[in-house]
């Protein structure tokens, strides 16, 4: 907030544009304004905002080092483009200004959330590994923006469930942690390339969709359950 745009012509308008997808996309803004000149006793600087050519608020006069921020509670849609311009008014003897401007998209989040105890296994298993990728929000959705090395499994109607863990080459230490186990939909697990102990559990066999299993290059130590072992021979797990 202590730097702010204006136009080059002290008499033009500063003019912000953005296109929207359709013209029913909704819109949050917020217009944030804080004057950064002390001005003289002359001078004067009095904006109005106007959007696609209606004025939305003004006249006003941002105050000195405060910052005032304009917005309204309702979104704004029904355009393809939009226009934001900010215009000196008659009274005012400098030019308009703008600190910061955000716009938010308003997105269709319909689809369900991952099921429940799948995403307090994740997050169990993200605090145990202090995982630092990208894994905020909820682990499958939007697809977009699902949580790296997870994916996930709908019908479309029933809730998302995770399908896949990948944590190869992620310098993981100590056991492998006992939560994996409460992603029961798993078919796909890789903790290879790090830097794990101890034995590989028993309850590795209990993830009756498991298709994939990947846990080389670690320092692992013990037998590999001999449940495991005949999935392998049996053609049902790659080991």
């Amino acid at each position: 907030m202590s730097t702010a745009a204006t136009p080059i012509n002290s008499s033009a308008s500063l003019d912000i544009v953005w296109n929207a997808d359709t013209v029913t996309d909704n819109f949050y803004c917020y217009l944030h304004f804080n004057e950064i000149q002390e001005l003289k006793a002359n001078e004067t600087r009095s904006i109005d905002i106007i959007l696609n050519g209606n004025r939305i608020y003004g006249p006003f006069t941002p105050q000195y080092r405060f910052t005032t921020t304009v917005y309204i509670s309702s979104p704004y849609n029904g355009f393809k483009t939009y226009q934001f311009s900010f215009l000196r008014t008659n009274v005012s003897s400098l030019p308009p200004i703008i600190n910061a401007i955000e716009v938010y998209v308003v997105k269709d989040l319909s689809k369900l959330e991952t099921q429940k105890d799948d995403v307090d296994a994740i997050t169990n298993i993200k605090v145990a590994y202090k995982v630092t990728r990208n894994w905020l929000g909820d682990p499958c959705g939007p697809e977009t923006y699902k949580w790296d090395g997870v994916d996930c499994s709908s019908d479309g109607v029933a809730t998302p469930r995770i399908t896949l863990l990948d944590l190869s080459s992620s310098g993981l230490t100590g056991h492998i942690v006992a939560d994996i186990f409460k992603l029961t939909m798993l078919k796909t697990l890789d903790l290879s390339n790090n830097n794990l102990v101890g034995d590989v559990p028993y309850f590795l066999t209990q993830l009756q969709s498991l298709q994939n299993l990947n846990l080389a290059n670690n320092n692992l130590s013990g037998s590999i359950p001999n449940e495991l072992l005949q999935r392998q021979r049996d053609g049902r797990l790659s080991l």
